[in-house]
C-alpha cells in the first residue's frame, strides 16, 4: 500500500525531466534487488526506499538495525540507509558502462512513523518526497541519456512471479 502512495506521488513529477521505475527487481550475481522506486532524472538517479512502520523509529546513519517504539514495546529493524547503499551497488552494477552517475538515496515513511534518525541521508516521510527531489536542480544527464539509462533499467528488470518468489525466499533466508 505504501509503495502505491508513492508511486503516485511520482506521477506528478514532470515527464520531460524524470522518468519513474517503480518495483524494479534487478539480479546482481547470485542477488536479488527490490528497489521500491527508481527515478531517472537530468538531476541524477533518486533511489527510493519506502517504510509503512508505525510508532516511534530511530537510529543513527551507521547503525545496523533501527529501533521501532510502538505502545512501549521496541523491535529492531534493518537500517533502510543500508538498504538503500545495496541496491544503489546493484544499479551501478546494472549501470556500469554509463558514466558515474550521482545517485541520491531516500528513505521515506508513511506518517504513523515517528522520524527520530540521526542522518545526511534525506530520511523524511512520503509527502515530501517531491521537495526533496525538488532541491536537485543541476542538471547532470540530458534528456536523451535519461532515457538510455531507464531503458537499461527496464531491459535488467526480472519482474517474474518465479523472481519474486526466489527474491522473497532469499530475504526470508
Amino acid at each position: 500500500m505504501g509503495e502505491r502512495r508513492v508511486a503516485s506521488r511520482l506521477k506528478r513529477l514532470p515527464e520531460d525531466r524524470y522518468k519513474v521505475i517503480n518495483n524494479l527487481l534487478i539480479t546482481n550475481g547470485q542477488y536479488t534487488s527490490q528497489i521500491d522506486h527508481v527515478v531517472v532524472s537530468v538531476y541524477g538517479v533518486f533511489v527510493i526506499e519506502t517504510k509503512t512502520y508505525k510508532g516511534w523509529i530511530y537510529g543513527g546513519e551507521e547503525s545496523e538495525y533501527w529501533t521501532q517504539n510502538i505502545y512501549g514495546n521496541k523491535y529492531k529493524l534493518r537500517n533502510p540507509i543500508h538498504q538503500n547503499y545495496g541496491h544503489i551497488k546493484a544499479l551501478k552494477n546494472v549501470l556500469k558502462d554509463y558514466p558515474p552517475l550521482p545517485y541520491v538515496s531516500i528513505v521515506a515513511f508513511s506518517r504513523n512513523a515517528r522520524i527520530g534518525v540521526s542522518s545526511s541521508t534525506p530520511v523524511i516521510y512520503w509527502d515530501q518526497i517531491l521537495s526533496v527531489i525538488s532541491q536537485f536542480g543541476n542538471r547532470v544527464l540530458t534528456e536523451g541519456q535519461v532515457s538510455d539509462v531507464a531503458n537499461s533499467l527496464l531491459r535488467s528488470n526480472k519482474d517474474s512471479k518465479e523472481s519474486r518468489k526466489a527474491h522473497v525466499s532469499s530475504v526470508k533466508t
